[in-house]
């Protein structure tokens, strides 16, 4: 049997090193912020995809700080940059075409620079869950190490939900972000009815595999990928083999992610031209409140 504390790490990254729904599918009268709603999203997926793999470096105690960390201030720095820059060309866009309609069609362009950054990332981040996690219970021989990670993954992600929603509510009864943008709701919108918690539950167990390939069935990925890791160390001997394509298939996951980040900046620059030249100067003061 392998020693746990002796298994390779390298291919699975902390939460910290990955904090780096699209409105099509999803209209929402906040289509302003809509942008930053599915950025969020995707990138909130992908940190519960390294949750698991979190929780277990912390329980060998093989959490450590390397030079990637370092690494992803660049990635940071180069977001706001564009940020900064795509206002600054989104309010010259409107000095120089006064007209809204005949701007909507350079807005669209530069928004899709954003949308193919969020299609990426969603086409991605079940492969991501799929891989990381599989790979990561694939790999843990002991049954009870097995179940104290599960245990405080769990506890973690609950918390941290509570906790990310808690904040959320409480910044927006206070700051109204939205609040004198001008962003009205489309004719004849009713908001959706809260499910129950019956409901609740059966979303995370998709009708059709199908569904789990998509952010919506993200959840049931994750349930499906620890079982089946499970299933592979019941395996013994010849699910070492297939624990060892896991592992590689959790490694250019997490590098396919990385070269995805490397266009983020083009895609927050994209947003930004389109949402200054569509909104305004308006729009500095809600993101201020942000």
């Amino acid at each position: 049997m392998r020693n746990p504390h002796n298994l390779r790490r390298e291919g699975f990254r902390t939460a910290t090193e990955r904090k780096t729904n699209d409105a099509d599918h999803h209209p929402t009268f906040m289509s302003g912020f809509g942008w930053l709603g599915r950025v969020a999203a995707c990138l909130y997926l992908y940190w519960v995809s390294g949750l698991y793999s979190c929780v277990e470096r912390i329980y060998f105690c093989k959490v450590s700080i390397d030079m990637s960390v370092k690494k992803g201030y660049g990635i940071l720095i180069a977001i706001a940059i564009a940020f900064v820059l795509g206002l600054l060309i989104g309010y010259i866009l409107t000095l120089a075409i006064p007209d809204t309609a005949a701007r909507a069609s350079v807005d669209s362009w530069f928004k899709a620079l954003g949308d193919i950054f969020v299609r990426l990332i969603r086409i991605v981040i079940p492969v991501l869950i799929f891989f990381t996690i599989a790979a990561a219970t694939a790999s843990i021989a002991d049954a009870r190490k097995l179940g104290i990670i599960l245990f405080w993954m769990l506890v973690i992600y609950i918390g941290t939900s509570i906790l990310g929603a808690f904040w959320g509510y409480l910044a927006g009864a206070l700051f109204q972000p939205g609040v004198g943008v001008g962003l009205k709701p489309p004719a004849g919108y009713k908001p959706p009815t809260p499910p129950t918690g019956v409901d609740v539950l059966m979303s995370f167990f998709q009708l059709d595999f199908s569904n789990v390939l998509t952010v919506g069935g993200a959840m049931t990925m994750i349930i499906f990928a620890i079982i089946l890791g499970v299933s592979t160390i019941l395996l013994g001997e010849e699910g070492r083999r297939i624990a060892g394509y896991l592992k590689i298939g959790s490694d250019i996951s997490i590098a396919t992610v990385r070269v995805i980040m490397y266009y983020a900046p083009i895609a927050i620059f994209g947003y930004a031209v389109w949402l200054m030249s569509e909104y305004g100067a308006k729009m500095l003061g809600a993101y201020g409140k942000f």
